[in-house]
Formats: structure tokens, sequence, C-alpha cells
């Protein structure tokens, strides 16, 4: 009587494994689909009005490379983040519109992903809709030029606030109007070995020459600034100094202010040299947070105020180790 009984277990013990089997086998399926349907999702970059434009490489345009910085998860439609390579996201930084040049509201940060709904975007026709202010994705200024700004503006349907999506790799040297061209960045990464960020970093200053400064631009100003910045920095962005406290590229000491960011004036002392360099609340910050564009904007408007030209600068680094000098809060002097 036994017999039949350990058959019937047997049996039935075989239908469960197969049942298991498949469960896993399915499980396994579904798994290896949503991965690779996320890969694919997760590899665009995103193009101002065609894919001929410059790509979005977090608060600035710039030339199309493809790089973690600039590669973007695939827009999915609403209430969504967007999310780079490297794992932060795009946010209007304090949820609010830009409304003129002054403001200090909309402008665009790249930070750690945190779901607010200031890091939440609509997708539609095109534009890029902020969730908490409303406002649409703008390249400040309807400029094309690599190194504009990103912010968000009233929603107009104008070519600056057009994006479109490209499969990373298939497209890149995007945005060509009034930039840098992109053989001189390459000469100056080669003669200094740079590659990714500072490299990046590099085209960044080329184009805000070339927009802001055009009579240092293709010039030995043009080659100064890339010695002095090389031997500060070594146009790290990131580069923190211990012992002065100077951080950035330019290596400044708080960028016009602390990490509060208000507008102040920067006093030099020694040698007759007094500028004054305004920087508002919102490119102080995010300068002090590691933005490339405001700690180079910050940068050549210290040079220009301090030492007249970077060949000016760098004469003043050559002889002496240092050019920016300031005050601290107890009067000392400090140089970088």
């Amino acid at each position: 009587m036994r017999m039949p009984f350990k058959k019937l277990n047997q049996a039935g013990f075989d239908h469960v494994m197969i049942v298991v089997v498949f469960v896993v086998l399915f499980a396994l399926v579904g798994t290896y689909l949503l991965i690779q349907s996320h890969a694919a999702t997760s590899n665009v970059t995103l193009h101002m009005t065609s894919t001929n434009g410059p790509c979005i490489a977090g608060t600035t345009i710039q030339h199309c490379s493809g790089s973690p910085a600039q590669t973007w998860g695939k827009l999915t439609g609403s209430n969504f983040q967007i999310k780079n390579g490297l794992n932060q996201c795009l946010d209007d930084w304090n949820g609010k519109i830009h409304t003129s040049p002054k403001d200090q509201n909309g402008y665009i940060h790249v930070s750690t992903c945190y779901g607010n709904a200031n890091q939440k975007w609509n997708w539609a026709g095109g534009e890029l809709r902020n969730v908490a202010s409303g406002g649409c994705l703008n390249a400040q200024g309807a400029s094309a030029n690599p190194g504009t700004a990103l912010i968000v503006y009233a929603c107009n349907g104008k070519a600056n606030e057009i994006w479109k999506e490209v499969a990373a790799g298939s497209s890149t040297g995007g945005g060509s109007g009034g930039g840098s061209s992109s053989g001189e960045q390459a000469a100056l990464c080669r003669e200094f070995g740079y590659s990714g960020q500072r490299c990046s970093n590099v085209g960044v200053a080329l184009n805000e020459l070339n927009s802001s400064y055009r009579s240092w631009a293709n010039t030995t100003q043009e080659v100064c600034l890339g010695k002095l910045w090389n031997q500060e920095s070594g146009w790290d962005n990131l580069i923190w100094n211990s012992s002065s406290g100077a951080f950035g590229i330019a290596q400044a000491l708080g960028h016009g202010g602390t990490g509060t960011g208000a507008t102040i004036t920067v006093d030099l002392v020694g040698g007759g040299h007094r500028a004054n360099t305004y920087v508002n609340q919102y490119p102080s910050y995010v300068a002090n947070k590691g933005a490339a564009l405001y700690q180079i904007i910050w940068g050549l408007n210290y040079i220009k105020g301090a030492w007249g030209t970077p060949c000016g600068a760098w004469s003043q680094e050559v002889g002496h180790g240092w050019y920016v000098e300031t005050r601290s809060p107890s009067g000392a002097t400090i140089h970088s």
C-alpha cells in the first residue's frame, strides 16, 4: 500500500518542480528584457532644435561629444527625471521661472537625483516643461552658441526651447554658431594632456572668450589663459586647495561670495590693484558647487579687473606663484 503512495508523492513533486522551473525561467527572461529595455532607453543626447543642434550638457549647451555628461535617459512623456550618464539629474534650481537678465530664478542645475518637483519634467511637442515652475527648458538669449546657459523660461515654442532626442553616438559636433572651433580645443587639450571633463572645461572657456572677450580670443591671451589655469587648477572644476580654500578652475576664494552667494565686491590688496567683481546669487552658488561655466565667467571678470589681461595674470603667476589676492573676514591677506 505504501508504494503507490510514494509514487503519487513523486509524481506530485515532479509537477511542482516543473512549475517552479517555469516560474524561475519566466522571471529571468522578464528581468533580462527589462534590463535591455532600460538600456535601450537610457542612451540619447538632447539636441536643440534639430539633430545638428548643440547638446544639453548640464548647465549649458555644448558641441555634442556623447560624453556621460551629455548622455541622458530617454524622455518618457510626463513627470519624469532627466538623468545623465553620471547619475545626476537636471533641475530648476529654485523651482521658478527666469524673467530678466538680473533675475536669479530659473537657472538650470545638475545635482543628486532626489525626485522633487523641480527635478520633474513633462515632454510634449519638443518642449521640456518643469513641473515645479511650469516653464520650459530654454537656451538663454535665444543663442545656439556652445557655452550658452540653460534656464527655465516662459514657454514660447521658439527654436531655443525645442529639443530633439538622438541616439547617443549617432551625431556629434552640433552647435557651430559663434563658438570656438573644436580644433582649438583639441590642440589645447593635447598640449596639457586633458580628456573628459577637463577638456570640456577648456572648450567652455574658449567659447566664453569668443562670445564675451573677443579681443582675447585666438591670440596670445588665449595661450596665457591656458597656461594660467593649467598651473592653478589643471582646469579641474572640483579641485580644492586645503591651505587657502581656493576652489575650481580659476581657484577663486568664494566666487564672489560664500556658500550663500551674496553679491559682494572683491577688493584686491597690494600693488594698487583693485577689482570690482560682482557675482549675483545664483552664479556664485553654483560656481561654488562646481559649475564650470560660472567659475570661468568669474575668473575672466577677475582677470580683467585685476590684471587687465590673461597674460598680465600669467606674468603675476610666474613671478609670484599666485594671481588671486583678497582679504579674509579677519583682515588677513589670502593668495591663490
